[in-house]
């Protein structure tokens, strides 16, 4: 062995920290042979003092370690070997003392620091493994203040696993993710090499309580798998099952919460797992179980699917436990498999909101008058399309529909039978009674009247008016996007309806948004504003500037096209900008896309918070006004012939499969005619003639489900957002935040396995403050962090003013530790979005002997 290499091991020694009441380092080195006896002088030890024994000087050597110098650190030299305890002169020196040795595996010993003179021939037996340079320097970088076998061991294994820090969780994570095919995990095969399997299972069995040996890696995870599913079941475990439990609880929830927690190994731990569904044949045991049976389980996908199935098997043979599905809809998203089925979960949870809006408005639709079903409508009644949008939006994003399909019908059956049907019937009774002679309603603003009463008198204060017009958004769209808007907090818009004209198609609804004296419609069906087409988005902005010369018309595209320096150098020049937005007409009004016409209003809300955005931020503006031209109806299902009527035979100058414009009048079954002199010049023999209820008009070709152009609610009550920016001030609360969480446990002594944390949402959730989602867990700082608990999900989203409707409790479960009860432990709160700490709190852990699973 060369001389540097005994010299860096004997200064590393000498390096090492005194043990506790020592002053100094005494080393033995007993050389057999006095094989380095000639290289003694030319070591370089820093200050210590070299001394050489010899068979003669024991004496000596007695009297000047302790009493000539008892300070100084000395390395002994002896040129032979260790003497037996019987005959050594030096025992009692060297007993206090350390040795050194500079074989192979002494050496091995003295650059790891081990001083354990037992672990000798353990490393002797693994020689092979610290022969090879790279584990070795692997190992070394995974070092020990204090190497014992099991340590070492432990080390070698975190080696072959290519781990930075020596941890049993992280080894078994290694293997497992590397696979449960023993030939071919290669993981596996290094540590069968070294340091052995019976090494790993020996530690699995004393960190996970397996039992039986020798195991397979398919046996050892199914056991984790079931020793946490017979923790977190709420029923009796089969009897199959059973002997597959181990007996460290704790740490195999534990380590099963950390691996499918675990942002960068989740989807390993779903292929790999999710084996052993039909391994356990759990499907057949869940068709026997109730809900609240496997409820708190989220392991295996077919716990999910089974959650759903549950719900919707009662919802479809009529149970009306909204509240607690929601509940458990609420409580789902903090399992771990709620990703993959957030869009069945958000499928159901509208459905079950529509069935309640139904229980709640037994007495049917409310409003003896027409003004009263209309304002019902854009008050909550609008809700019923809303819903119903929610729940196909969600249908559409899920790839397998199984599931839902008898949810659908469910949907299909409540949203056209028994809540569409009795409202369009109940509107049409109130148009018939009170609007066909003249299309308007007191004290709601028409359509038609739009430029004068709502634009000029904003234009009569010199203020600039930005103008977004989206093609047949609804009312109901509007809503959710004035929500949307207001939410972030920038500034408030308000929505309020208007009524829309008849017929409520793109060409009189976008005219009647124009300034204009006069409005007429020509024998082939064009629509003329002051004896001028309006059709293209030049003749609009030519109408436009006819009226205020300091305006423009542009397309959404258009205008988000503009950088910044345009933008602001061109509107600087117009104090009335319009905005066109078209895709919910475009995507609806063909049969091959109608079915997507959901998807277009959610892209809708999208484009037109983008747009409210770029108007404020780029362009400086602080007055939107939002609108539509006219409304839709659109039901997923098929029409059948009951919902389709003859079109009038009359000569009509324009029509569709929700209106016939017409000079003469006809009296047909299932219809309703409206006077058209309410836009047109007083006397005008033109009249709308449309279907009563939510019936079409039979026309060849496809694409009846997107229709309007009639009178129904969904057609007529037309959007108005007004919204007004107002720049932040010191005296004016900032942007939109999101909630506050506040701990409300007083005691920070956690004395059992489990316990359970409190926590307070300190403000609702509103247009200023947005839900906050926390990942909470306990973590040991004291080294490198690691979590000491399993994890779990805290979403602060509640609404409600009631202080104790905003209280939200955590149970968390304790690994095996050992836990040093004079150390802190922290309960960390990381908010998910930002993936950054968000609260610290500091506990101690005391559990002495406590029952596994008692609440904290």
């Amino acid at each position: 062995m060369k001389l540097d290499s005994i010299n860096q091991a004997l200064q590393k020694r000498f390096a090492q920290s005194l043990p506790e009441g020592g002053k100094r380092h005494l080393v033995f080195w007993y050389d057999e042979g006095g094989v380095f006896q000639d290289s003694i002088p030319d070591l370089d030890l820093n200050g210590v003092k070299v001394w050489n024994l010899e068979d003669n000087n024991y004496f000596q050597t007695k009297r000047q370690l302790e009493c000539v110098d008892s300070e100084s650190h000395y390395l002994i030299y002896a040129p032979f070997s260790r003497p037996s305890y019987e005959q050594d002169w030096l025992l009692d020196i060297y007993l206090y003392s350390q040795e050194f040795s500079a074989d192979k595996v002494s050496m091995i010993m003295n650059e790891l620091g081990i001083i354990d003179p037992t672990l000798k021939e353990f490393i002797k037996d693994q020689m092979p493994f610290f022969d090879n340079n790279k584990r070795f320097q692997r190992l070394i970088n995974l070092g020990q203040d204090a190497w014992d076998q099991e340590k070492l061991e432990l080390a070698m294994l975190g080696v072959a696993c290519r781990l930075k820090t020596a941890s049993f969780e992280a080894v078994v994570l290694e293997v497992l993710k590397a696979g449960l095919d023993e030939e071919d995990n290669l993981i596996w095969k290094e540590i069968n090499k070294w340091p052995g399997s019976k090494v790993f299972w020996k530690l699995a069995a004393k960190e996970y309580g397996v039992k039986e040996e020798p195991l397979s890696l398919k046996k050892f995870l199914l056991s984790l798998l079931v020793t946490s599913l017979a923790y977190k079941l709420k029923t009796g475990l089969p009897e199959s099952w059973k002997h597959y439990i181990n007996d460290r609880t704790n740490n195999c929830v534990i380590f099963l919460d950390h691996w499918m927690n675990n942002r960068d190994d989740y989807q390993i731990f779903d292929r790999t797992v999710g084996y052993f569904e039909d391994e356990l044949q759990v499907r057949q045991y869940i068709a026997a179980w109730s809900l609240e049976d496997y409820l708190e389980c989220d392991l295996l996908e077919i716990f999910d699917k089974g959650v759903l199935v549950s719900i919707i098997n009662a919802l479809v043979t009529g149970s009306d436990q909204f509240t607690r599905y929601q509940e458990v809809i609420k409580e789902r998203r903090r399992s771990h498999w709620y990703s993959y089925f957030a869009n069945h979960y958000e499928a159901i949870d509208a459905a079950i909101a529509l069935l309640q809006f139904h229980k709640q408005h037994p007495k049917g639709i409310p409003g003896e008058t027409s003004s009263q079903v209309f304002n019902a409508y854009a008050d909550t009644l609008y809700q019923i399309d809303q819903l119903y949008r929610h729940f196909y939006t969600a249908y559409d994003r899920v790839k397998e529909q199984d599931i839902l399909k008898r949810m659908q019908a469910l949907v299909e059956n409540l949203y056209n039978n028994s809540l569409m049907r009795p409202l369009a019937q109940t509107w049409a009774q109130r148009v018939e009674n009170e609007m066909m002679d003249k299309w308007n309603l007191p004290l709601v603003q028409n359509q038609k009247d739009f430029f004068r009463n709502v634009l000029s008198p904003m234009l009569d204060k010199n203020e600039r008016v930005f103008v977004l017009i989206s093609d047949a958004m609804r009312f109901e769209v509007a809503q959710e996007l004035s929500d949307a808007i207001n939410s972030e907090g920038r500034g408030n818009a308000t929505l309020t309806p208007m009524l829309g004209v008849i017929p409520s198609n793109t060409a009189l609804g976008m005219a009647s948004l124009l300034p204009g004296k006069t409005v007429e419609i020509t024998e082939t069906g064009k629509i003329l504003v002051d004896g001028k087409d309006t059709v293209s988005l030049e003749q609009r902005k030519q109408m436009l500037q006819s009226y205020v010369p300091e305006s423009i018309a542009m397309s959404l595209d258009g205008f988000l096209s503009l950088s910044r320096e345009e933008g602001r150098n061109l509107f600087k020049n117009y104090r009335l900008v319009y905005i066109y937005h078209d895709y919910i007409d475009a995507v609806g009004d063909k049969a091959v896309s109608e079915h997507r016409v959901f998807e277009a209003c959610q892209q809708t809300i999208r484009e037109l918070q983008k747009a409210l955005t770029a108007i404020v931020n780029k362009f400086n503006g602080t007055n939107v006004i939002i609108t539509s031209d006219h409304g839709f109806l659109y039901q997923r299902e098929p029409l059948d012939d009951n919902d389709k009527l003859a079109k009038p035979e009359l000569e009509g100058i324009s029509d569709n499969r929700r209106f016939v414009l017409a000079r003469k009048d006809t009296v047909q079954s299932g219809t309703l005619t409206i006077k058209m002199d309410y836009v047109l010049d007083e006397g005008s023999p033109l009249k709308a003639i449309v279907p009563r209820g939510l019936q079409r008009f039979k026309v060849q070709g496809g694409g009846a489900n997107y229709v309007h152009g009639g009178a129904s609610l969904q057609e007529v009550v037309v959007p108005l957002i007004h919204y007004r920016y107002v720049r932040p001030s010191r005296n004016r609360e900032g942007p939109v935040q999101k909630v506050d969480v506040q701990l409300t446990n007083t005691a920070r002594k956690i004395t059992n396995n489990t316990f359970t944390f409190h926590f307070f949402q300190t403000e609702k959730v509103d247009e200023k403050r947005v839900p906050r989602r926390l990942r909470v867990a306990l973590w040991d700082f004291s080294g490198e962090r690691k979590k000491v608990s399993d994890e779990k999900l805290l979403i602060a989203d509640r609404s409600s003013d009631r202080a104790e409707d905003r209280s939200i409790a955590v149970r968390l479960t304790l690994g095996s530790g050992p836990f040093d009860r004079n150390q802190d432990y922290y309960l960390l709160l990381i908010d998910e979005d930002l993936n950054m700490d968000y609260s610290t709190t500091k506990f101690t852990i005391s559990l002495g002997i406590v029952n596994d699973f008692d609440d904290f």
